[in-house]
């Protein structure tokens, strides 16, 4: 450290405040954003908060969703079902044949088209615990929280710890992107979605109790 080097400097260095004050015209490489979301969340999202609209977040998703299409394809191939597949003549039917590489395909686009539902929803449940970002705001913190879950996901126990991790990060982006709480931003994409399953679930199976009465009830007259 030299005389003309401040604390305020060092701390800007070491601290990824040369991230923060970079200028909002500069964006980062695929490889920065993977690598700063999964080290440096909190400094990432500050910084991400300068990105106009989502198309940056969406060609992200896009392209690291593909390792996710690759890799269904590939271990499909290589799977026992496969082997199944191939051996049992299904292979043979053109119809059937081709809906093994079709899988992969829905389940990427499907992906792709829920980002923006569930990004919606977070936002109207964030807006709830009032949160003060936009929509875009709400599909940046989902998109790129999702990272681990998207590099890591496919594989067995490591993408159990992947999608912790990922959920984590949201939160984060969450947090900083509508400048509310931790504890609000888990009440937003955890509690109140959980809350809402939980009530759905309940009422069907308060339907299918009373169905069940009237039918037996029904019987036990007849």
């Amino acid at each position: 450290m030299n005389d003309e080097e401040s604390f305020e400097d060092l701390k800007r260095k070491w601290s990824g405040g040369d991230m923060l004050n970079a200028s909002n015209e500069e964006k980062m490489s695929l490889k920065d954003k993977i690598k700063n979301v999964i080290l440096n969340p909190s400094v990432f999202f500050e910084r991400i908060k300068y990105e106009k609209g989502i198309m940056e977040a969406f060609k992200y998703l896009a392209i690291l969703s593909l390792i996710n299409l690759f890799v269904g394809i590939a271990s499909f191939t290589f799977s026992i079902p496969s082997i199944i597949y191939y051996f049992s003549g299904i292979a043979n039917i053109p119809f059937l044949a081709g809906v093994k590489f079709l899988i992969p395909f829905i389940t990427y686009i499907f992906g792709i088209i829920f980002s923006f539902i569930w990004a919606g929803i977070v936002h109207i449940f964030t807006r709830i615990v009032r949160g003060k970002g936009k929509y875009a705001d709400s599909y940046k913190a989902i998109v790129y929280g999702a990272t681990p879950t998207l590099l890591l996901g496919w594989i067995p126990f490591v993408g159990f710890v992947a999608n912790l991790y990922s959920l984590y990060l949201q939160l984060k982006g969450i947090s900083k992107l509508h400048q509310i709480s931790m504890l609000r931003a888990l009440v937003a994409i955890v509690v109140i979605p959980l809350l809402i399953i939980i009530s759905i679930l309940g009422v069907i199976f308060a339907a299918y109790i009373y169905t069940l009465t009237l039918l037996l009830q029904r019987l036990s007259i007849s």
